[in-house]
């Protein structure tokens, strides 16, 4: 009887672990991978999300791998990454005239995060008729944004300026530095560190143009395959801007360290810089998505402009609010 009952135990223990087994990957966290240019202040609530332990708790293995916008875009198409925060809107409308569905679904600046900045001499935007800009790489947004500010001030980017395409930070830098351009377009934190050399801030881009930084793009058959991953990611990510929002003390660490900033209070100001132009819940106002559809359709030399929604779909980071809201 006795000898019975144990085997009785055995075999109840064996099938107890050939069914948790079988039930582990079931159980498994949800793996995620995403695509980011470069590891920047912008992109410090992706590192608060997984110091803070959100993507985990929404039962998520994200892994963040860096790698350029050109190769981002092809490896989103491929389906080696699930969400790319490189493709902006231009690259979202080309891939729809080719019947790629790629759709925009979060942005985390409602606002250029962008200052032009000159030598001395420049004290308004008139007076760089006539000199060299250096611009982003051919076709990137910092030079759409040039372009729309200079023509706003009653400069035409090809008639009364030179635009010099520089493609990087430290480049652009470097030619003003070297009296190659009179001007060029910085974000954070190079346009501080280069007014501390002594340079003018000729103009916040974002206070006169309308566009928005930090986007989340997603093929449309992958957030149909993986919506409940999807509204996962948008929870932790809305959780970590929430963070970044409220606390400060805690934020400043992270970014610096994530970002390799120089010193505390340079990351302070940066955080400064970035703070007001963060989105609430990653959608944007329409006169901003208008805008982004109007930039993309000029230089793609669109005859007809598409439907923002067939671009945009914040519906998803807007249930992921809701969601949040009612916890």
């Amino acid at each position: 009887m006795r000898r019975r009952l144990y085997f009785s135990r055995v075999i109840g223990f064996v099938f107890l672990v050939i069914f948790l087994s079988a039930d582990a990957p079931a159980r498994a966290n949800t793996k995620i991978r995403v695509g980011l240019p470069d590891f920047t202040s912008s992109s410090v609530p992706f590192e608060i999300a997984r110091q803070m332990g959100y993507f985990s708790q929404e039962g998520l293995d994200v892994e963040i791998i860096r790698m350029s916008c050109a190769v981002s875009v092809r490896a989103l198409v491929a389906k080696s990454i699930d969400f790319d925060s490189c493709a902006g809107v231009k690259a979202a409308v080309s891939a729809v005239s080719q019947g790629i569905r790629i759709k925009i679904v979060m942005a985390r600046f409602n606002r250029p995060l962008m200052d032009l900045i000159g030598t001395k001499d420049v004290q308004k935007v008139s007076d760089l008729a006539g000199r060299i800009i250096g611009s982003g790489s051919q076709g990137s947004p910092a030079e759409a944004f040039l372009e729309e500010f200079l023509a706003a001030n009653g400069l035409s980017a090809q008639k009364d300026v030179k635009m010099l395409s520089v493609g990087t930070s430290s480049d652009r830098i470097a030619a003003l530095f070297a009296k190659r351009i009179s001007a060029t377009v910085l974000s954070p934190p190079w346009n501080l560190k280069v007014l501390d050399q002594g340079y003018r801030r000729i103009a916040n881009m974002g206070d006169s143009i309308a566009g928005y930084q930090g986007s989340l793009s997603i093929l449309q058959s992958t957030a149909d395959e993986k919506k409940p991953a999807l509204l996962a990611f948008m929870r932790s990510m809305i959780r970590a801007q929430n963070f970044y929002r409220t606390r400060k003390s805690e934020s400043l660490p992270l970014m610096m360290q994530f970002s390799k900033l120089d010193s505390p209070e340079l990351t302070q100001r940066v955080y400064d810089y970035l703070l007001p132009a963060m989105t609430i819940d990653g959608s944007l106002p329409d006169s901003v998505v208008e805008a982004e559809m109007q930039r993309a359709t000029k230089s793609l030399k669109l005859v007809k402009m598409p439907q923002a929604q067939e671009i945009f779909d914040f519906t998803y980071a807007r249930e992921a609010s809701r969601a949040l809201a009612q916890k």
